[in-house]
This record gives C-alpha cells, sequence and structure tokens, in this order.
C-alpha cells in the first residue's frame, strides 16, 4: 500500500514512523549547494539593483513599463536587467528545490537519531507550497529541526543546550516575507504596466536588501544545521 507523504501530518506521524525506514545522509554537499546558489542570488538582484539605479539616474522613465526605449544604450541596460533577472529566476528555482531538499533529509536524520518531532519529512519540503500555510508552518518546521539538531549535537559532545536560533530564524523569516511581498509588488506592478513613480526604486531596493538579509540567515541556518548532524 503506497503512502502519500504529503497527508495530514496527524494522521501520518504514527504510520511514516511504522512503516518508512530512514538513513543517515550526509548535509554537506547540500549546504554547499545552496551556499552558491544564494550567493548567485543575491549578486544577482543587489547588481539588478544597481543597474537600475544607474539607468533611472540617466533615463527618468526607465522604470516606467508603458515607456519607449529611446536609444541602444538604455536597451542595454534592459537587456543587462533582463538577463540579471533570467540569472536570478533559475537560482531561485534551484534553490527551492535543494532547500526542500535539506529540510526533508535533515529532518529524516533527526528521526533515525530518535528525536520525536511534530512535523514530517514531507511537510517539511511540502508546506513551501500549500497557500496561506506557507506563510508560517516552514518557519516552524525550520526552527524544529534547528532546535533538535542542536539539541542532539549538545547531548552528543555532553554540553549545555545553548542555541534555539530564535533570533536568527526570526529576522530569516521575517525579511523573506516582507522582501518577498515586495518583490511580488513590483513585478505585479510592471506586468499590469503600472508606474510606480518615484517609489520604484526605493520598492526595488528594499525588496533587494531584505531578501539578502533573508538570504544570508538561511545560509547560515543551513550551515549550522549540516554542521551539528555530522
Amino acid at each position: 500500500m503506497s503512502e502519500n507523504p504529503y497527508a495530514s501530518p496527524a494522521a501520518t506521524s504514527d504510520i511514516e514512523n511504522e512503516t518508512k525506514e530512514y538513513r543517515l545522509r550526509s548535509l554537506n554537499g547540500l549546504a554547499l549547494l545552496i551556499t552558491f546558489a544564494m550567493a548567485m542570488l543575491i549578486a544577482s538582484i543587489v547588481v539588478g539593483s544597481v543597474v537600475e539605479t544607474i539607468a533611472s539616474s540617466m533615463y527618468p522613465e526607465f522604470t516606467n513599463p508603458n515607456a519607449d526605449v529611446t536609444d541602444e544604450t538604455e536597451m542595454s541596460f534592459v537587456h543587462g536587467s533582463m538577463g540579471l533577472g533570467l540569472v536570478a529566476a533559475l537560482a531561485n528555482i534551484g534553490l527551492i528545490v535543494m532547500v526542500c531538499m535539506f529540510l526533508y533529509r535533515a529532518n529524516a536524520n533527526l528521526r533515525v537519531r530518535g528525536a520525536e518531532l511534530e512535523h514530517t519529512p514531507g511537510w517539511c519540503a511540502g508546506w513551501w507550497f500549500v497557500p496561506f500555510m506557507n506563510l508560517f508552518k516552514p518557519y516552524q518546521c525550520t526552527k524544529e529541526i534547528y532546535q533538535q539538531s542542536a539539541l542532539s549535537s549538545s547531548s552528543s559532545l555532553r554540553q549545555p543546550f545553548q542555541e534555539d536560533g530564535t533570533g536568527l530564524l526570526n529576522i530569516w523569516w521575517t525579511c523573506w516575507l516582507i522582501g518577498s511581498f515586495l518583490g511580488r509588488l513590483e513585478t505585479r506592478l510592471a506586468t499590469r504596466g503600472i508606474d510606480a513613480g518615484d517609489m520604484a526604486l526605493p520598492l526595488n531596493w528594499s525588496s533587494t536588501v531584505t531578501l539578502a538579509v533573508a538570504g544570508v540567515c538561511l545560509v547560515s541556518i543551513v550551515r549550522k544545521i549540516a554542521k551539528w548532524q555530522q
């Protein structure tokens, strides 16, 4: 009988523990790939914001989606922005896949070590794709993995548990939510042909900075979990 990994956590927790065997898997490779992809994403969005700022200083209507391109130089800026946007999109897709894999494996590793967890490995990935629930459930899953990994490492080293990670996790998730909202707002305005006017650059930079901070925090979280689960 096949099992649905995305069934209700309450309904599947006992079944999953009884019927599914997990094995310890290293997280170091995924942590390294996430670090690399995040560096690409942050670099592309920061450079993209710089390009947009420079272009706007030379062409005041550059951020207006309804404005016509006036010369070859402006067209070069447009192509540059599009290219950086493509790099950011590809890096973001890669990050989504790798972060889901990382959380799945990290949760499974803890189960192998005997940890009692509220969230299942499947839902550590699945909650990211459930509307509304993805506003808080991925945070809860990551927090549980982070704290249980730290606790497991402290126990094995016979050291006191001192790292609950609440501050780092809160900064990561708050910046992620704000940056994602601002980024979607910016995209929606552009696709609907709405000129944000003087708010275009502040909106762009606000999204860039908050997402960059969230990215740095996520890399720190991932690397710590990988280190604790070695």
